[in-house]
C-alpha cells in the first residue's frame, strides 16, 4: 500500500471515528532521544485508540512502547498487527504513526 493511500484512509478514518477526534488523551510513552509520542485517547471505556508517532528521520527497528494503556487485544488500523499484551515492540517507519484500535 503506498504512503498516499495510507494517508488517506487515515484522514477518512479520523473524520469517521468519534475517538480519533476526542479531546480525552492521555500520554503513556515519550522518549525525546528517539523523537517517539505513544498516546491514547478514549471516547467511552470501551472506544479507545492509541497512537505511536515517529518524529525522527530514523527507521525505529524493534521499538519497544512501555506502559501500554490496557490489556486486552488491540489491532493495527492500517496493518496487520494485533496487540494481546501490555508491551509492543514495533518497527516504525521515520516520520510515520501507527494507530491501534481497542477489540
Amino acid at each position: 500500500m503506498t504512503k498516499i493511500i495510507k494517508t488517506e484512509r487515515v484522514i477518512t478514518s479520523r473524520k469517521k471515528s468519534i475517538t480519533i477526534q476526542s479531546d480525552n488523551i492521555e500520554f503513556f510513552d515519550e522518549n525525546l532521544d528517539s523523537k517517539m509520542l505513544a498516546h491514547l485517547r478514549c471516547h467511552y471505556q470501551d472506544q479507545r485508540v492509541v497512537i505511536i508517532a515517529n518524529f525522527s528521520n530514523q527507521y525505529l527497528a524493534g521499538y519497544r512502547v512501555l506502559n501500554f494503556p490496557t490489556s486486552g487485544t488491540w489491532r493495527e488500523l492500517m496493518g496487520s498487527e494485533v496487540l494481546a499484551d501490555d508491551s509492543l515492540t514495533i518497527n516504525l517507519p521515520e516520520y510515520e504513526a501507527k494507530v491501534f484500535v481497542y477489540q
